[in-house]
């Protein structure tokens, strides 16, 4: 192990002993260091196999979704690079062969891997959507690019420069799981409260999980020189091996995972803050954009999340929230709300306008929120706020009176 580690190799794990550490032991040779945190419902004192193929082992309080507790992992992880692979995920030997330039290279931040979903048996797998998709399974444990949502089936906020590889990792759930229990999967992910996962995929998910209702599939033909090690982790069965006498296996708790979830809830303390409005004139055209300067500050104990740019910046999202699935948690982000001068609400709310970078706690930042005028001319006031998405706005607003004038044409 070198002394500045480059590579992390981490795993959440609730499956069979053997398994893991037949899939954790090909990483070996690559990995400065390699973290296993068990599901605290197993048996304490049957992590033989756990133990044996980790560098560090710890158990974890889960509750859903299960990708809650990524971001505490990765808080785990002291090298360069981190990469992450389930209990029931192999890697693929191209991967595998070219990991150590990945980790090597530092002008890029991620490298997405194509997942190859196997079905309908070992040798075969579904190289077409919705089962062929890239995952951001490589990552850079840098924090100022690095962000986990923690919500389920997101991995990593997209973070640029990065690369898309050909050939990735196999997913085994077809073939470990029968199809009742595939079925079960469904149910849980679609019951999962919208905050909580990424709406898009829906359509998708009885698809991901029962590819023999599909109609039509091709299966192709997984590559030789990756059978070996597929029929390999799945031959991986066996007994528990019991825990190493006196190794002290540490157990995370659920408060200290959720005080690394975007997706916490938040004390009443995280929504003080103090906005101005530093335009000293402000004249829109009816149903024009144009950008307003405000001044905010973080009078809270939380830090409120930069907005990913892939539009260019302002970025203004739909008053929904959601412009697209991948967006850093908590989603705190400017708005605002347009009144007649009689006191009637007249926009009850518009644009999303995200922080240009992190926000800490006592620290003051100049935004300049995209503002689309009302349809109609006269005088307004405008009222801009800070909404939490899904949960509250501050109620900590700036005002000002501005004049709308017609169109021209």
């Amino acid at each position: 192990m070198t002394s500045t580690p480059t590579l992390s190799v981490c795993s959440l794990t609730a499956g069979p002993g053997p398994r893991i550490a037949t899939i954790l032991e090909d990483l070996r040779p690559f990995a400065d260091e390699i973290i296993v945190a068990v599901d605290a419902r197993k048996d304490p004192s049957r992590l033989g196999h756990q133990a044996r193929v980790a560098d560090r082992i710890v158990r974890y309080e889960w509750a859903p979704p299960n990708e809650r507790a990524r971001p505490w992992l990765y808080s785990l992880c002291s090298g360069a690079w981190i990469l992450e692979i389930d209990d029931d995920e192999v890697l693929s030997r191209y991967f595998l062969e070219r990991l150590p330039d990945l980790v090597r290279d530092r002008t890029y931040r991620q490298h997405f891997v194509p997942c190859h979903w196997l079905f309908p048996d070992a040798t075969h797998w579904l190289d077409e959507p919705p089962w062929s998709y890239d995952a951001a399974k490589l990552i850079r444990n840098d924090p100022a690019t690095m962000s986990i949502p923690g919500i389920s089936h997101a991995t990593s906020d997209p973070a640029f420069p990065s690369t898309h590889l050909e050939r990735g990792f196999y997913h085994l759930d077809s073939l470990l799981r029968d199809e009742s229990t595939r079925r079960e999967k469904v149910r849980y992910y679609l019951g999962i409260e919208n905050r909580y996962r990424i709406e898009s995929t829906d359509k998708d998910m009885a698809a991901f999980y029962l590819p023999e209702l599909v109609p039509g599939v091709r299966p192709v033909r997984v590559p030789r020189e990756d059978h070996e090690a597929i029929v390999r982790v799945l031959a991986a069965t066996g007994e528990e091996a019991p825990t190493p006498e006196g190794l002290a296996i540490p157990l995370a708790t659920r408060a200290e995972i959720d005080a690394r979830w975007p997706a916490r809830e938040l004390a009443d303390s995280a929504y003080e803050a103090e906005l101005k409005v530093l335009d000293r004139v402000i004249e829109l055209t009816a149903g024009g954009h144009r950008p307003i300067h405000v001044r905010v500050e973080n009078g809270g104990d939380e830090t409120w999340p930069w907005t990913p740019q892939t539009a260019g910046w302002p970025f203004a999202f739909r008053t929904d929230g959601w412009p697209y699935p991948y967006e850093h948690r908590p989603l705190i982000r400017l708005s605002y709300r347009w009144y007649r001068t009689d006191g009637q609400l007249h926009v009850p709310e518009g644009f999303r306008t995200g922080f240009p970078a992190n926000l800490h706690p006592g620290q003051t930042t100049v935004v300049p929120m995209t503002v689309a005028a009302p349809e109609e001319p006269g005088n307004y006031l405008l009222e801009v706020d800070l909404v939490h998405e899904f949960v509250r706005w501050f109620d900590r607003p700036a005002r000002v009176f501005v004049t709308v004038h017609p169109r021209d044409c």
